[in-house]
């Protein structure tokens, strides 16, 4: 993830503080060397793979599908 406008950076501290990804890359400091290692870092973490697996677990039980699609959405 690059953040750079609106709520996306609040998105990218939610994701990481969640532990289902790294923190992104704020746009004026991308730079390649950095998004390889974020880049790695998403793939090959365990943590973030067993919590994003959680996290779906916990959203396939929402048994008000209404609710959780405007969740997603607004």
């Amino acid at each position: 993830m690059v953040p750079h406008i609106l709520d996306q950076p609040f998105w990218s501290g939610t994701i990481s503080g969640l532990h289902l990804g790294p923190e992104g890359i704020p746009i004026k400091k991308f730079n390649e060397k950095e998004f390889e290692h974020k880049l790695l870092d998403l793939l090959n973490n365990q943590i973030y793979k067993t919590n994003v697996t959680l996290m779906s677990e916990k959203m396939k039980t929402e048994s008000d599908t209404d609710k959780l699609y405007g969740t997603i959405i607004n």
